[in-house]
């Protein structure tokens, strides 16, 4: 499936999310894209970004797009702080647990990793949490591994709940998840990176098989 029935109107076209963002170079391009969210990863990654990187990052960043604080503690004061010193303007959590309603100063997205049984996952789909990001399970990964799970796991769960959908999407295969799954926004990082981080090639296919012209 191509992105033909993504950009004819037949369905809704997804936000844009590109994880993992870790140069000027990358934000010079991206300012230039139809892109709506960028994510700052903090945690132990080959995409860590240093909170002082990552506030400088934020400042070049074009005003309409959103930054995201990817984290996988749930330490509120820490998070809350670096949130504020960087610019954050969402908070994603990649932990075990629940949260408490104001816990955070900002709206937070819940990361779920998404193994085979539907009923467990709806069961994790509650809480006081604006978005859900659903990835792939893969042992002691908490994100980024580029692979993708059985989207019809995830059918129709955005007709009651805001849907980020991640785990391996690419250009070649991003139409297809959308054209299942109708997420409110699709998030990519490893589908979108080349030798040096992330691709402009590769970013603007992404967008143009989303549904972006």
């Amino acid at each position: 499936m191509n992105g033909n029935l993504l950009q004819n109107g037949s369905i809704q076209v997804p936000r844009v999310k590109i994880c993992g963002i870790t140069s000027e170079r990358e934000i010079k391009f991206i300012n230039e894209l139809d892109i709506n969210y960028v994510g700052f990863v903090f945690e132990k990654s080959r995409r860590q970004i240093s909170v002082y990187d990552a506030a400088r990052l934020r400042k070049a960043l074009r005003g309409d797009i959103k930054a995201v604080g990817v984290f996988t503690s749930a330490d509120s004061s820490i998070i809350n702080k670096t949130a504020k010193i960087c610019g954050i303007d969402i908070i994603q959590l990649h932990c075990s647990g629940d949260i408490e309603q104001g816990q955070y100063d900002l709206p937070v997205w819940k990361a779920v990793s998404i193994k085979d049984d539907k009923e467990e996952l709806i069961k994790r789909l509650e809480g006081p949490y604006d978005a859900f990001v659903l990835d792939t399970y893969v042992k002691n990964k908490a994100g980024g591994t580029g692979v993708v799970f059985n989207w019809n796991l995830a059918r129709d769960l955005s007709e009651k709940r805001k849907i980020v959908l991640a785990g391996g999407l690419t250009a070649e295969n991003v139409a297809e998840a959308i054209y299942i799954v109708r997420p409110q926004i699709v998030d990519v990082s490893t589908g979108v990176e080349g030798i040096c981080g992330k691709d402009e090639k590769k970013v603007k296919a992404f967008l143009h098989a989303a549904g972006y012209n």
